[in-house]
């Protein structure tokens, strides 16, 4: 999976398909979190990085 967030666009890819895109300016700048919603889901990361996009 990839995010691509610059200013208020949104991006994200799933094996190399794009799968959505949003645009939303309501956070301009902050923390980023990967969140489970249901009690026993895990969340499993391989390589987990990110950079700033200016």
């Amino acid at each position: 999976m990839r995010v691509e967030a610059r200013g208020p666009h949104i991006r994200i890819w799933v094996k190399d398909s794009l799968v959505m895109t949003h645009t939303d300016s309501t956070y301009q700048s902050g923390r980023f979190v990967i969140q489970c919603h249901n009690a026993g889901m895990r969340v499993e990361a391989k390589k987990l990085r990110y950079r700033r996009l200016d």
